[in-house]
């Protein structure tokens, strides 16, 4: 992988496989990908949450992802299958609400 860039020429940098298996975890658990979903990355791959959770992560959960050359990422493209679907239709309960 590589940075930004931001402040000056991107520069390679390496990730541990120990840290792509928690990029999985994470996005299992916490963004609550399931096998059935298909994933939308509105995340900005050019920083490291983007990066990691937006596209390591669901990558290493064997999905492909999506994303959106539009001005606005939350305008669905035309044609697809995007379901626009509240993150909080099928959230969990939390921990203090058990």
């Amino acid at each position: 992988m590589f940075t930004s860039g931001t402040t000056g020429p991107s520069k390679a940098l390496s990730v541990p496989l120990k840290a792509i298996v928690a990029f999985q975890s994470y996005t299992r658990d916490a963004v609550d990908l399931r096998p059935e979903d298909a994933f939308w990355n509105v995340a900005d791959p050019g920083w490291a949450y983007g990066i990691y959770f937006g596209v390591t992560g669901p990558l290493a959960m064997g999905h492909p992802i999506t994303f959106t050359t539009a001005r606005s990422p939350w305008k669905v493209p035309a044609g697809s299958s995007i379901n626009m679907e509240s993150p909080t239709s099928r959230a969990r309960p939390r921990p203090t609400d058990c």
